[in-house]
């Protein structure tokens, strides 16, 4: 048993690819399944990313909207929106009149940026307190088809406020209607979906509570940072114990923890010494990936907890 186990675990290392991560929807089906059902890959070339969204059981007939952590500051949760301009703008902001939902982020998200889309429209904001700062149109193909089975946008890291030495970026999704009507379909985990009047849907007046959102690291470069990055060591002492070596002593080094659907498990930043240890005393047994963001690149790796 212990044999196939592992030989299932190396079939997955085999297959897993950071350049691309896909992430599911809730399984809800408040709106028919459209997000609750779907699947949302992210891919990148460093400077573009591409998100690919394969729908769930119905058409794509409202916006899906992605809030994305990805700089300090933000927003923790929907409440101090007032933009309310146009249908894509109502449904970011949650705003229908007097009675509007309330989406609530996790505690270790600040929401930046929102890139909202249906099969007619796709739009990037940047979101304030005033009117939501248009960014860039998404470029979603193909447009003004509900039906189709996926649809693909495409925005560039410089959009969201993100540099060459940042590496990754936090998202939530939600699906909800131009007039602000909230469904309980979203991509994150969440600890509590409140409808109204007791209905299935937190329409609105009800909330959707995130308590975890998703993460995405954009692929390496290669090039002269290589030999540094090759440097780096990541290897378990124990299963309750991380040990990194290698590193440029006194640099500052951030270490993420994902499980293998991209759920951010832990961020550790710290100034960096000859030998670095990182506790998994927390972590259950499972395939874990572990991110390493130094001044030269990002290095990877899988480790198993037994």
């Amino acid at each position: 048993m212990k044999k196939k186990i592992l030989f299932l675990f190396t079939l997955l290392f085999s297959v897993f690819s950071f350049a691309q991560t896909s992430y599911s929807g809730n399984g809800n089906t408040g709106f028919g399944g459209t997000l609750g059902g779907a699947t949302l890959s992210i891919n990148d070339d460093n400077t573009t990313i591409t998100l690919t969204f394969s729908r769930g059981g119905s058409t794509l007939d409202n916006p899906v909207v992605i809030y994305v952590d990805s700089k300090t500051g933000g927003f923790s949760d929907t409440t101090s929106f007032t933009d309310d301009a146009d249908g894509g703008r109502k449904a970011v902001s949650t705003l229908n009149g007097t009675d509007n939902p309330t989406v609530t982020f996790p505690s270790n998200f600040t929401a930046d940026y929102a890139l909202v889309f249906n099969n007619g429209f796709s739009v990037l904001f940047e979101l304030t307190t005033g009117s939501h700062t248009f960014i860039d149109i998404a470029n979603i193909a193909p447009s003004g088809d509900n039906s189709a089975a996926t649809h693909t946008l495409t925005i560039d890291y410089s959009e969201i406020g993100m540099t060459a030495t940042d590496s990754t970026f936090k998202f939530v999704a939600t699906y909800i209607s131009e007039t602000a009507f909230l469904s309980n379909e979203v991509i994150g985990d969440t600890s509590s979906i409140v409808a109204d009047s007791g209905g299935t849907n937190p329409g609105v007046t009800g909330a959707v509570t995130f308590s975890a959102a998703r993460s995405y690291t954009k692929a390496a470069v290669a090039g002269v940072n290589d030999l540094n990055l090759s440097k780096i060591n990541i290897y378990k002492t124990s299963n309750s114990n991380l040990r990194i070596t290698g590193l440029q002593v006194a640099e500052t080094v951030a270490v993420n923890v994902f499980d293998i659907l991209g759920k951010e498990l832990l961020v550790n930043t710290f100034k960096a010494k000859e030998v670095n240890d990182i506790a998994l005393s927390s972590f259950k047994t499972g395939v874990y990936l572990i991110h390493i963001a130094t001044e030269f690149g990002i290095k990877r790796k899988k480790i198993i907890i037994k």
